[in-house]
C-alpha cells in the first residue's frame, strides 16, 4: 500500500505525546524559572522590564514570558497554560516547515518534513520541557517561508509577515533569531549569483518593520539597565548597557570570550547531540545533506531551481559558528531543526521513487531497526528504572507489537522507512509522559514541597533554609522567601507554625534551636534533566541523590 494513503493520521499519536506533556510539572532548572518569571510579570504587572525574585534579570527576551503571562491571564495558573503557546507555535512552525517544502520540492517531501520534525526527539523534548526554542524555531522557519515567498511572488505582503517572524524570533532570543534567515537567504543569493535579490529596498523596510516590533522590548532594556549610572548587578556581571548585551555580548560574545558563560565542551558537541536530538531521522539527514552538498558542488551553484544553497547557509554555516561558542547547550542548534527536516523530507521523496530498489530497502532496515532499539530502551526503563507506573504500557505494548510484526512480516520497506519510526518515537514518547516523567519528576524535592504546602488548609507561612528552587516559587505561586539562618526563623515567626525547606544540616539546626517538628517529610532530590547510568540503576541510585526535607514546626 503506498505510503501516502497514511497521510495525516500519522500526527495523529505524535500529537498524543505532545498532549500529555502538557500537563507534566514544569522541569527544573530553565522551565521552570521562565514559568516563575512569567507568572511574576503576571502579578507585577511589569512588562517591560523583566525581574527574577525581585532581581533584574536580562538573560533572555521577553516574548516567551510575555506570551506565557497572557496564558496565565486567560487560562489560569497552570502547566498546560504556561505550555500552551509555545505547543500552538509548534503547530505554526510545522505548517510553515510544510508550505516551505512544498514551495521548494513536493507535497511529498513536504509531508514527510512534517512528519520528521514532529516526531524527532528534541521536538517532543522542548513541547514538555518548554524554553526559548519552540518559539524560536517556529518564527525562525516562517520567515525563512515567507522571504521565499517574496522572492517568488514579489508581493510586500510576504515581506511584512517576514519581518514579523524575524521579530518574533529576535524578541524570543536575540540576534539568533535574524541571523538564520539571512544566512539561508543569503547563501542561496550569493551562490546562484543572484545579486539582483540582494539589492532591494524591501529588505531595508523589512529591517524597519522588525526595528518597530523589537520597540517595547528595547525601550525596557534602555529604562532598566542603561539608565543606571552604575550598571545593575545579574549572574551575568554587572550590566551598564541593556542594549549592548542584547544586540552583542549574549550571542557574539559567546564567540569572542566576552560572554561570562563558558562550559568544557568539545568541538564535535553539537554533532553527537545532534546525533540523538534528531532521532530517529539522524543518519538519514546526514545522507541526505551529504548528497545536497555533492549536488551543490556538481553543478557550480547554477542549477536553476535548487534549494542545496539554501540549506547550506541555514543549516551548515551556524552549527560551525555554533561550534566556536565557549559555551554551548543541546537546544541551541534545534533552531535550524526544520530545515533539517525539509533537506530529510525531500531525500526521503527522492529514495521512495524508486522503491523496490535494494537501497530503499537498506534504509528501511536501518529505521526499523533504529525504532526496535528506541522501542527496547523504553522498555528496559519501564522495566528495570522505574516499574512503578503503569500508565504507557498498553501503548508501549502496541508500539511495539506493530514493529515487530512488520519487521519480521516483510511489509512494504516504504512502511518501515516512514511509518514505524514515527510510531516508534510517539510510542516512546507517549510511554515517557505518562509513565517515566511522572515517575523523574517526584525527584525535584522543592516542586514536591511546594505541593504539600499548598494542600494545607490553613495556609501557614513557608520558608526556605538556606536555598531555593524554581519550582517551587512557581507552584507555591509566588516566590518562597528565603533565609540564611535558623535565628532569622526564630525571630519572625516567634510563636508561630511555618513550613520549613530545608536540607539534613538545617533540619539539625532547627530541632537543636527548640523548634518542635509537627510534621517530617523526606523528599529526595536530583537534577532530572541531566540523567546518568547510575540514576538510572535503582540499585545506585540512592549514591547519586540529594537529601531535603519538608518540616512543619512549632517556633518556640
Amino acid at each position: 500500500m503506498p505510503l501516502c494513503k497514511y497521510r495525516w493520521w500519522l500526527l495523529a499519536p505524535i500529537a498524543v505525546a505532545y498532549l500529555a506533556g502538557m500537563f507534566l510539572d514544569v522541569m527544573e532548572a530553565d522551565a521552570a524559572q521562565y514559568a516563575t518569571m512569567s507568572l511574576e510579570m503576571l502579578q507585577t504587572g511589569n512588562y517591560l522590564e523583566i525581574y527574577h525574585r525581585g532581581n533584574d534579570y536580562i538573560d533572555k527576551p521577553p516574548l516567551l514570558f510575555w506570551l506565557s503571562s497572557l496564558s496565565f491571564r486567560l487560562f489560569g495558573v497552570s502547566n498546560f497554560a504556561y505550555k500552551l503557546p509555545s505547543v500552538l507555535f509548534t503547530v505554526l512552525g510545522l505548517l510553515a516547515t510544510y508550505r516551505l517544502t512544498r514551495l521548494l520540492y513536493s507535497a511529498s517531501a513536504a509531508f514527510f518534513a512534517v512528519v520528521i520534525l514532529a516526531s524527532c526527539q528534541a521536538w517532543f523534548m522542548i513541547n514538555h520541557d518548554v524554553r526559548t526554542d519552540t518559539i524560536l524555531a517556529a518564527s525562525t522557519i516562517f520567515a525563512i517561508w515567507q522571504f521565499v515567498l517574496f522572492t517568488r511572488t514579489n508581493k510586500f505582503i510576504h515581506v511584512v509577515w517576514g519581518a514579523l517572524g524575524v521579530a518574533g524570533a529576535m524578541l524570543t532570543k536575540g540576534p539568533i533569531g535574524l541571523m538564520v534567515p539571512a544566512l539561508a537567504l543569503g547563501s542561496e543569493f550569493l551562490l546562484k549569483r543572484q545579486w539582483n535579490q540582494i539589492f532591494r529596498w524591501q529588505w531595508l523596510a523589512m529591517l524597519v518593520l522588525v526595528a518597530i516590533c523589537l520597540l517595547p522590548m528595547l525601550w525596557g532594556l534602555y529604562t532598566q539597565f542603561d539608565l543606571s549610572e552604575q550598571g545593575k548587578k545579574t549572574y551575568n556581571g554587572v550590566i551598564t548597557s541593556g542594549l549592548r548585551f542584547y544586540f552583542w555580548t549574549q550571542s557574539f560574545g559567546r564567540l569572542t570570550g566576552e560572554s561570562t558563560w563558558k562550559n568544557d565542551t568539545d568541538p564535535l558537541y553539537f554533532l553527537h547531540t545532534f546525533a540523538w536530538a534528531f532521532l530517529p531521522w539522524s543518519f538519514l539527514f546526514f545522507a541526505g545533506f551529504t548528497r545536497k552538498l555533492r549536488k551543490l558542488f556538481s553543478f557550480r551553484f547554477r542549477l536553476p531551481g535548487a534549494q542545496e544553497a539554501l540549506a547550506l547557509g541555514g543549516i551548515l554555516i551556524p552549527a560551525v559558528a555554533f561550534s566556536f561558542s565557549k559555551y554551548k547547550l543541546p537546544h541551541y542548534i534545534f533552531v535550524f531543526f526544520p530545515l533539517c527536516a525539509m533537506v530529510t523530507g525531500h531525500f526521503v521523496s527522492v529514495l521512495l521513487r524508486a522503491q523496490n530498489t535494494r537501497r530503499v530497502r537498506v534504509w528501511a532496515k536501518i529505521q526499523t531497526t533504529i525504532s526496535l532499539l528506541l522501542l527496547a530502551i523504553a522498555t528496559a526503563l519501564c522495566l528495570v528504572s522505574f516499574p512503578n507506573g503503569s500508565a504507557g504500557w498498553p501503548l508501549l505494548l502496541a508500539g511495539a507489537a506493530v514493529a515487530f510484526v512488520i519487521f519480521f512480516f516483510r511489509f512494504q520497506p516504504t512502511l518501515s522507512l516512514m511509518c514505524i519510526p514515527a510510531l516508534a518515537m510517539a510510542t516512546v514518547n507517549v510511554v515517557l509522559n505518562l509513565n517515566i516523567y511522572p515517575q523523574l519528576l517526584r525527584y525535584q524535592a522543592g516542586t514536591s514541597a511546594s505541593h504539600v504546602v499548598m494542600a494545607d488548609p490553613h495556609h501557614r507561612p513557608f520558608v526556605s533554609y538556606p536555598f531555593e528552587y524554581y519550582g517551587m516559587d512557581f507552584y507555591y505561586r509566588q516566590a518562597v522567601p528565603r533565609v540564611d539562618t535558623v535565628q532569622a526563623i526564630l525571630d519572625q515567626y516567634k510563636g508561630r507554625q511555618v513550613w520549613v525547606f530545608t536540607n539534613e544540616k538545617g533540619r539539625t539546626e532547627l530541632l537543636h534551636a527548640g523548634c518542635q517538628p509537627l510534621k517530617d517529610l523526606h523528599l529526595e532530590h536530583y537534577h532530572i534533566s541531566k540523567l546518568t547510568i547510575k540514576f538510572l540503576n535503582p540499585r545506585r541510585r540512592e549514591s547519586t541523590l540529594m537529601h531535603k526535607y519538608l518540616l512543619l514546626v512549632a517556633v518556640p
